[in-house]
């Protein structure tokens, strides 16, 4: 009897341990979504002994989100009388995951700058007068990064691009060179927003330098700076984002 007490004994505590290390692991994986990545490492990485290295990124499927399927068809049901729209000053001191930042730059004019996508396409950041634009820095290595990328597609799907644009832009380094990041968008044909492969010294402040990935820039069609955060952005941040004034 006391062996078989003993044996009960150990078998809980193995338990206890078991269900410690699962919660544990679900904490860290929760911060994952919230806090982005630290644009900047201390030293590269030495490839030198390694053969197998490729800058040709695994691909990686990009799901937008499920459709709400309970929602009511629009032609069935009257539209309800449209809210107040919710002030910049107010949508950053409510509760959000993101962080905003760059606040010195909100209502100057974004600095124009000229980029040339992944398709060979010149894209001058003053051409898209009279649009909403959304700069949405990231890097193929950056995991919050690549979360966010469904709901930037389906934003931009509900948005349409004669009103809203949004540009992927993904600054060139060690880990994230310029032929990862194309693999990167043809192994997604889904995104459905133009991406750039970058050198951040061509890009004028305060869209460098950047510490935190992913950063957003939310511009006016007058060309003002609106916003900008860092942190992934949700589907629902976008568009509350997008309604501030």
């Amino acid at each position: 009897m006391k062996a078989f007490l003993n044996w009960k004994s150990n078998m809980i505590e193995r338990k206890h341990i078991w269900i410690v290390a699962a919660v544990s692991v679900l904490l860290a994986l929760g911060t994952i979504n919230c806090t982005g990545c630290k644009k900047k490492a201390a030293d590269p990485p030495d490839i030198t002994h390694n053969p197998g290295h490729t800058s040709v990124h695994t691909p990686v499927e990009i799901n937008t989100p499920p459709a709400e399927s309970n929602t009511p068809s629009e032609n069935t049901v009257p539209k309800p009388p449209e809210e107040p729209k919710i002030s910049i000053k107010d949508l950053i001191a409510s509760p959000h995951r993101w962080s905003a930042v760059y606040e010195s730059w909100y209502g100057k004019t974004a600095p124009d700058f000229t980029l040339t996508d992944i398709k060979g396409k010149k894209h001058n950041l003053s051409d898209y007068r009279g649009k909403d634009v959304v700069l949405v820095f990231w890097a193929t290595w950056c995991g919050p990064c690549i979360m966010e990328i469904p709901h930037l597609i389906a934003f931009q799907n509900i948005a349409g691009k004669d009103k809203v644009e949004i540009l992927g832009i993904s600054y060139i380094d060690y880990r994230n060179p310029a032929d990862r990041i194309k693999a990167f968008a043809e192994q997604n044909p889904r995104i459905n927003y133009d991406i750039f492969a970058a050198n951040e010294s061509d890009m004028p402040k305060p869209f460098t330098p950047l510490e935190y990935i992913p950063s957003s820039f939310f511009i006016t069609p007058e060309g003002k700076i609106k916003l900008a955060t860092t942190g992934t952005l949700s589907l629902g941040d976008l568009k509350l984002i997008m309604q501030a004034q």
